[in-house]
Protein backbone atom coordinates (compact mmCIF):
# COMPACT_ATOMS: atom_id res chain seq x y z
CA UNK A 1 0.00 0.00 0.00
CA UNK A 2 0.95 3.62 -0.66
CA UNK A 3 -1.14 5.49 1.66
CA UNK A 4 -4.23 5.08 4.08
CA UNK A 5 -7.69 3.80 2.13
CA UNK A 6 -11.09 4.11 3.49
CA UNK A 7 -13.06 1.49 1.59
CA UNK A 8 -17.42 1.19 1.38
CA UNK A 9 -17.61 -2.58 0.76
CA UNK A 10 -15.61 -5.28 1.60
CA UNK A 11 -12.20 -6.49 -0.13
CA UNK A 12 -12.57 -9.93 -1.18
CA UNK A 13 -10.33 -12.44 -1.42
CA UNK A 14 -11.33 -15.68 -3.41
CA UNK A 15 -7.56 -16.65 -4.50
CA UNK A 16 -3.70 -16.12 -3.04
CA UNK A 17 -2.85 -12.33 -2.21
CA UNK A 18 -0.10 -10.85 -0.42
CA UNK A 19 -1.32 -7.37 1.65
CA UNK A 20 1.83 -5.10 2.18
CA UNK A 21 0.52 -2.47 4.89
CA UNK A 22 3.68 -0.53 5.14
CA UNK A 23 2.34 1.37 8.06
CA UNK A 24 -0.72 2.10 6.47
CA UNK A 25 -4.27 1.77 7.39
CA UNK A 26 -7.64 0.45 5.81
CA UNK A 27 -10.91 1.24 7.28
CA UNK A 28 -14.21 0.53 6.48
CA UNK A 29 -17.63 2.65 6.13
CA UNK A 30 -21.13 1.61 7.47
CA UNK A 31 -22.73 2.63 4.32
CA UNK A 32 -24.14 -0.89 3.53
CA UNK A 33 -24.70 -4.37 5.53
CA UNK A 34 -21.30 -5.38 4.86
CA UNK A 35 -19.10 -4.15 7.63
CA UNK A 36 -16.57 -6.57 7.14
CA UNK A 37 -12.90 -5.08 5.95
CA UNK A 38 -11.74 -8.23 3.87
CA UNK A 39 -13.03 -11.03 3.91
CA UNK A 40 -11.52 -14.58 2.61
CA UNK A 41 -13.50 -16.95 0.73
CA UNK A 42 -13.00 -20.68 -0.31
CA UNK A 43 -10.45 -20.89 -2.34
CA UNK A 44 -8.55 -17.69 -1.05
CA UNK A 45 -5.44 -17.37 1.27
CA UNK A 46 -4.43 -14.18 2.35
CA UNK A 47 -1.07 -13.01 3.86
CA UNK A 48 -0.63 -9.79 5.84
CA UNK A 49 3.28 -8.11 5.98
CA UNK A 50 3.94 -4.97 7.89
CA UNK A 51 2.55 -2.81 10.36
CA UNK A 52 -0.50 -0.73 9.81
CA UNK A 53 -3.91 -1.16 10.67
CA UNK A 54 -7.18 -3.14 9.22
CA UNK A 55 -10.38 -2.06 11.11
CA UNK A 56 -13.89 -2.02 10.83
CA UNK A 57 -15.82 1.02 12.14
CA UNK A 58 -16.98 0.64 15.87
CA UNK A 59 -20.59 0.19 16.94
CA UNK A 60 -21.49 -2.36 14.35
CA UNK A 61 -20.45 -6.52 13.82
CA UNK A 62 -18.11 -5.72 11.31
CA UNK A 63 -14.48 -7.65 11.46
CA UNK A 64 -11.09 -6.50 10.65
CA UNK A 65 -10.50 -10.25 8.75
CA UNK A 66 -13.02 -12.81 8.21
CA UNK A 67 -12.59 -16.46 6.32
CA UNK A 68 -16.22 -17.09 4.96
CA UNK A 69 -17.60 -20.10 2.72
Amino acid sequence: MDRDYVIGRPLFVEAEAVLNLNGYSITNTADNQETDVIIVREGGKLTINGEGTIEAVSGTDGYAVVVRD
